[in-house]
């Protein structure tokens, strides 16, 4: 990204999943934030931001997110997202859709 001033919306929405994976929460943020930038209705950094959110005990911020993303995914479930998005280690996706849920988001 530092050598391309002009990327697509992918690319921090990556580094945000990596952060938000790796621990770094309020960097998840701030790289979702950057995503959402150049592609407002792009889902996957509106989840790891309201799940971010949540980790850093703002949960209200986090229902805000997932609001969001619901407005663009109306039919998301956490059943269907934790299916399709299948982890090496169970304990961290369970550990995800949780987070999820506390945010506001619902099988």
């Amino acid at each position: 990204m530092r050598l391309t001033p002009v990327y697509p919306s992918d690319f921090p929405a990556i580094l945000a999943l990596a952060y938000r994976n790796s621990g770094k929460h309020a960097e998840a943020i701030d790289a979702a934030r950057a995503s959402l930038e150049l592609k407002r209705d792009n889902l996957d950094p509106h989840l790891i931001m309201a799940a971010s959110y949540v980790a850093l005990g703002h949960a209200e911020e986090g229902r805000l997110v997932a609001e969001h993303a619901l407005q663009i995914k109306p039919e998301f479930s956490l059943s269907d997202y934790g299916e399709s998005h299948p982890y090496k280690n169970q304990s961290d996706l369970d550990l995800l859709l949780e987070r999820l849920g506390a945010a506001g988001l619902s099988k």
